[in-house]
């Protein structure tokens, strides 16, 4: 998802990139930041910065002002983790948007409810400047 926001297209290559770090056969396993900003840098020539933390509310829209979409690493509740791209925001009500590569769709929340709830907690950013 970031690397077509950066390309300007609407390719899915969530199986290519796995297949190109994992092989053509056994490509189901679990990636990083840093292996989504790698991809990133592969496919789309785009260097990012990854941090361990989530991103104040301000910096979630500075980002996506001024450099583009923010990969998200959440980890859930019950263990394990997930990665989820933030394409947006609407100050009513302090949402967010992003879009969940699980179910491909887009979805919105209130910061404070992506952040931290009873299945999740949002602690690692992957951002551009």
């Amino acid at each position: 998802m970031i690397i077509s926001f950066f390309k300007g297209d609407s390719t899915n290559r969530k199986i290519q990139i796995a297949q190109d770090k994992y092989g053509p056969t056994d490509f189901n396993h679990p990636g990083s930041l840093t292996d989504e900003k790698n991809a990133v840098i592969k496919y789309a020539n785009k260097t990012g910065s990854v941090q361990n933390n989530a991103l104040s509310y301000s910096a979630v829209q500075y980002q996506i002002n001024n450099n583009g979409p923010i990969g998200t690493a959440i980890y859930w509740s019950s263990g394990g983790g997930h990665a989820e791209v933030m394409k947006g925001y609407d100050t009513s009500g302090n949402q967010v948007l992003y879009n969940d590569p699980w179910d491909g769709l887009g979805h919105g929340a209130s910061y404070s409810y992506y952040l931290s709830n009873s299945s999740w907690t949002w602690d690692g950013s992957l951002f551009y400047k």
